[in-house]
């Protein structure tokens, strides 16, 4: 008997940033995104088990940021125009 099982991951955008802001990896100016990350334990491609989420603020062109946390909150959320 064959068992697929992995994780999945899936992705809510909470806001973007107010102004561009140039990415060193890509190159590109753009408005960044803020959004939450959620890995799922997936049994037959069935999300089961949610994992912790985690909030991140990234290009949308390739990916590239950075981990939103206690740390560095107080200065990414000010550049943050929140989704309603």
């Amino acid at each position: 008997m064959l068992v697929v099982f992995g994780t999945r991951v899936f992705k809510k955008k909470l806001g973007h940033s107010r102004e561009l802001i140039h990415c060193e990896n890509c190159k590109y100016s753009t408005h960044w995104e803020y959004l939450r990350r959620r890995n799922w334990l997936a049994l037959y491609y069935i999300p089961l088990i949610p994992l912790p989420s985690k909030e991140v603020f990234c290009c949308p062109e390739c990916g590239f940021g950075v981990q939103v946390d206690q740390g560095n909150q107080h200065k990414i959320l000010p550049m943050i125009n929140f989704k309603e």
